[in-house]
């Protein structure tokens, strides 16, 4: 015979009446044990169906009606009987508890003072930088020796030349400094095309700058010369032959003209004039005259006169 399974009652009664067994009954399935266990699983099943029908009864009432035991979170309620059991039960902070001192019985606010931070607006001492390394976008060197910063900088390292192209010379001596700025070394001459002279005594000096330079010699008192870099000069002064005292002359491109004298210890004076025309280097004789005079009164009184003859040129500037 198949095995079979005792039936759940759809409708249970509760039944307060449920025959005891006795010594005396016979192991009878079908008419001691079975009708006990039913009755037993029908009252079993009458008060699960009880049970779950007061579950979903919802409470209509004052809390006060509440008298006895403890709602629990499931139902609506803390689950404890006491502040300590709910804040437990909940996993909520109690109101004594403090962050920096400061109860979160309210809102709080923090403050930089609050955490050991620096305020918005601070400054700080360089002596305060302690470590890292500050950059130069920070206004730092980005270096921590002097060589590194040299270099971050573009400044070469420590023993290292700063190159010409960063303000420095690209030398580590005078010497070698003035050679590659085109100036000569520290004991040659600075050259004229570098602003010095070319040259280590005063002689050479004006030569080499053409100043006070000798541009002709000979004899001159007549007709045409050719003077050598004459348009190269402005001024210039003319040695007359017979006379200690030069004349000053002036090249104005076309005409070259000057003047020169002196006065006597019985005053008489001297004085000479000279008169050229030019054309390019070429300079053509006109006139020079030289004539002492005296004075008489209010008047003066000519004793010579003679003709210059040039025998020196000297361009000055």
């Amino acid at each position: 015979m198949a095995e079979q399974n005792y039936p759940v009652p759809q409708n249970p009664v509760y039944n307060t009446e449920i025959r005891a067994l006795q010594d005396s009954d016979p192991a009878s399935a079908s008419t001691i044990f079975n009708p006990l266990i039913k009755a037993l699983i029908g009252n079993t099943h009458f008060l699960k169906l009880l049970t779950d029908a007061l579950e979903k009864v919802a409470f209509s009432g004052s809390a006060s009606d509440l008298t006895s035991g403890t709602l629990t979170i499931a139902r609506g309620g803390t689950g404890g009987t006491t502040a300590a059991a709910v804040i437990s039960n909940l996993g909520v902070v109690p109101a004594t508890r403090k962050v920096n001192n400061k109860p979160l019985n309210a809102d709080i606010a923090l403050n930089s003072s609050d955490v050991g931070a620096a305020p918005t607006s601070h400054n700080h001492s360089a002596d305060n930088i302690t470590s890292g390394t500050l950059t130069i976008a920070r206004g730092g060197t980005g270096g921590t020796t002097i060589a590194s910063a040299r270099n971050a900088l573009g400044l070469g390292n420590a023993t290292g030349a700063i190159p010409i192209a960063n303000g420095g010379t690209g030398q580590t001596s005078i010497a070698a400094a003035r050679n590659a700025f085109g100036l000569g070394n520290t004991t040659g001459a600075v050259p004229v095309a570098n602003g010095g002279t070319g040259a280590s005594n005063a002689a050479d000096a004006r030569n080499n700058l053409r100043m006070k330079r000798t541009l002709w010699d000979g004899k001159w008192s007549t007709g045409s010369i050719t003077v050598n870099e004459l348009s190269d000069y402005r001024i210039f002064a003319l040695t007359i032959e017979g006379f200690a005292t030069r004349l000053l002359v002036f090249n104005t491109g076309s005409n070259f003209r000057g003047e020169g004298g002196y006065a006597l210890s019985d005053g008489q004076i001297e004085t000479m004039f000279f008169n050229a025309t030019v054309n390019g280097n070429v300079l053509t004789y006109v006139a020079g005259t030289y004539t002492r005079m005296a004075a008489t009164g209010n008047s003066f009184t000519r004793y010579g006169a003679k003709s210059l003859v040039v025998t020196n040129i000297q361009g000055l500037l």
